[in-house]
């Protein structure tokens, strides 16, 4: 079970690990600039402060004063403006504690797994569960978590005990996930827009590719036209050239009926 609790951390460092940047140099210059919270404020900073000191042998036993869930003060960092050309990537900026500096590559040892009682097993195997969650899950509700970390936290190794506890204060980091999941918002539909201008420009190619080639089909046809003109052409000056002989044939008639009739009235005298 313990095997499992490990191998979920380190998938939620492989998860968050392109998240997790500068995020601690981030708080701390806001703890400055702001004095938003201190290592006094939020026990998740102090314990990560904790951990940067040479680390208790896995037998001692870790005290973590877990505050009510009122105690805790959310941290209020200033959010970045956001633009949309350098939003190639979704913000790196989800938790203020790198995973990997705290879990670190070790495994939990056989002897360690089986120094805890089975009844604590149990309710890690119920806290495993609900680390299942998705994040927003956990961001609204860690109670139970904390409930759980509460009766078991003085029989765990500093390490997961310190991991555990990230998770169970995670409501201090809600601002921080709210600007990645607005700033994975912008980077989405930024990336749905170039995706339509793609096809779009894709579109424009084809019809250039189709209009091309067809300037010489075009060419073809004018030829076989103009040629077919100059042969109606000649068809319509011989029937004009008809109609002028036949139109002279009959401007003459009176003439002839006129001329027969004087020869036949010479006849008939």
């Amino acid at each position: 079970m313990l095997s499992q609790l490990n191998r979920h951390r380190h998938r939620h460092r492989h998860r968050h690990r392109h998240l997790a940047t500068s995020a601690d140099q981030d708080v701390q210059s806001n703890m400055e600039d702001n004095a938003v919270a201190t290592p006094e404020d939020n026990p998740i900073l102090d314990e990560t402060r904790k951990e940067r000191t040479p680390e208790p042998s896995t037998d001692a036993k870790i005290s973590l004063d877990i505050p009510s869930s009122s105690a805790i003060m959310p941290l209020e960092l200033p959010s970045p403006a956001f633009n949309p050309e350098e939003q190639d990537t979704p913000s790196s900026i989800l938790f203020s504690t790198d995973t990997e500096e705290v879990i670190g590559t070790e495994e939990i040892s056989s002897e360690q797994h089986q120094s805890i009682p089975n009844s604590v097993k149990f309710k890690l195997q119920g806290m495993l569960q609900l680390l299942e969650q998705d994040l927003d899950s956990l961001v609204q509700d860690a109670g139970p978590i904390r409930s759980i970390l509460a009766e078991v936290k003085d029989l765990l190794t500093p390490n997961l005990a310190l991991v555990l506890a990230l998770a169970a204060y995670i409501k201090g980091f809600e601002p921080l996930i709210l600007e990645a999941k607005r700033s994975i918002a912008h980077h989405a539909t930024h990336q749905s827009q170039k995706e339509k201008d793609r096809a779009h420009a894709k579109e424009i190619k084809q019809k250039i590719s189709d209009i091309e080639p067809s300037s010489a089909m075009i060419s073809v046809e004018l030829d076989r036209l103009k040629i077919k003109e100059a042969e109606q052409l000649r068809e319509l000056q011989k029937t004009q050239d008809a109609i002028a002989s036949e139109t002279s044939r009959l401007e003459r008639v009176p003439i002839l009926v006129s001329q027969a009739k004087d020869e036949y009235s010479a006849f008939t005298r």
